[in-house]
Parts: structure tokens; sequence; C-alpha cells
């Protein structure tokens, strides 16, 4: 008991002055919101890590949703600068804006948590294939697909819905930077799939919505599809 007591002893007399350092005192500044109060060097308020001291679950969730905004509604102008892949005509991936894809044009958009997900490929992505020639008929240049997987996954998944060569376009959000420039993230971590694209579909006219749902349950649309189906944004076109 002594020796460990006396382990203990000296290795917080060396990790006080580390923490001390200049350059410790710049990192726990970054750090702090990280470590409780208790943490910290007595001499000069430089915090030393511990890993009793980081804050509670709960707490970290609400921080890492802060980044969400209002979501996107009826009227709004696309975030045209927002970077994304989609598939080139010979099958290859290709970084646009999504000012690029949507300039002058009649598309639909439709967000969903990913591909392969169960309600994705059962019922919603299908929805649209299905009635892609109804679509077009109301003037829709194309329904674009969009999910946080990397373009590759988009490309095969949209192989096996039947959206090649149906004027369906795959479209990679893979850093979910368009989901959260338009304010349609969801914390899905308690499934351990992390930060996803809620589940919507949306009508926009040259960069304008001029229709959008959003399924705003707690899921985020993971296991219904029932405000944003094919059906529901032929309705509003």
């Amino acid at each position: 008991m002594a020796l460990s007591q006396a382990l203990r002893s000296s290795v917080l007399r060396s990790a006080i002055p580390l923490a001390c350092s200049p350059v410790c005192r710049r990192v726990s500044a970054s750090a702090a919101p990280y470590f409780t109060a208790q943490s910290h060097c007595p001499r000069t308020s430089a915090f030393v890590p511990s890993l009793s001291a980081f804050r509670p679950k709960a707490q970290r969730a609400q921080q890492s949703a802060s980044f969400a905004t209002q979501a996107v509604k009826k009227g709004d102008k696309l975030p045209a600068d927002v970077e994304i892949q989609t598939l080139a005509e010979d099958g290859n991936k290709v970084r646009v804006t999504l000012g690029e894809i949507t300039k002058g044009k009649k598309v639909v958009l439709v967000g969903v948590p990913g591909a392969y997900t169960p309600v994705c490929s059962s019922s919603h992505i299908p929805g649209f294939v299905e009635k892609v020639k109804e679509f077009s008929d109301k003037g829709i240049d194309y329904v674009g697909v969009i999910a946080n997987n990397d373009i590759f996954v988009m490309r095969e998944w949209g192989k096996t819905m039947g959206c090649e060569g149906a004027n369906i376009k795959m479209i990679s959000d893979g850093n979910t930077e368009l989901s959260k420039a338009l304010g349609v993230t969801v914390d899905m971590t308690s499934r351990t799939m992390g930060v996803r694209t809620r589940r919507f579909a949306m009508y926009v006219d040259d960069g304008e919505v001029k229709a959008v749902s959003v399924e705003e349950d707690e899921a985020g649309g993971a296991d219904s599809d029932e405000k944003t189906n094919a059906n529901w944004i032929l309705q509003n076109i």
C-alpha cells in the first residue's frame, strides 16, 4: 500500500510541471471544455487529463448535436456552394457543388439515413424508381438520392435499387456537410450509426425549395417514410 501511494505521488509530481509548461497550458485551454474544474494544476489552473473528468455522456451527445440548425423550409434557397460527390456519365465519381446540379433545373431531392438500410431499400427508394416516369411527366429533370455513405457505396446501392439508367442520381454527402446546412441531421449513435441524414423529400426549382417534408420522429425517419415517400412529393409538385 505504501509503495502504491508513493508511486502515485511521484506520478503526480511529474505531471504537474508538465501541465504547467507553456505548450500544455495552450493545449489545456483548448481542451478545457472536456475536463472538470477539479482536474487542474493548483499553481497555474492548467488542466491535467483525467479519465474520470470527462463530461457525462448526455452532455457530450448534446454538444455533438449542436451544429443542427432549423430544418429547411418552403421558400428557402439551397446552399449552392456546398460540395458533394456524385457520378459522372462514365460511372466515375465527380465532386460538384449543389448549385451546379440544381441551377436552372427542376429536381426532387430525397435524403435517407443510409444505403442498404431496411426502409430505404424496401420501400422509400423503390417508390421513386417505380414512379420515375411520373416525375419526368411533371417536368422533373432528375431525382437525387442523398446519404452520407461514400459515393462508391451509393453507386453499388443505386445499381441494386434499379436507379442506374432511371434518371435517378446518387449523391454522397460523406461528411454530412449538406445535411448540416439543410438542418436535417439526426444523431443515431444509439444505433451505432453516428450522425446521419434525416429522411426528407423536397421539390426544388432553380435552387429554390418549392415543397419539402422531413421525418421529424426521434429516429430521423429510419423506421418510416410516411411523410417523405414518392406519392407525397408527386402531390406537391
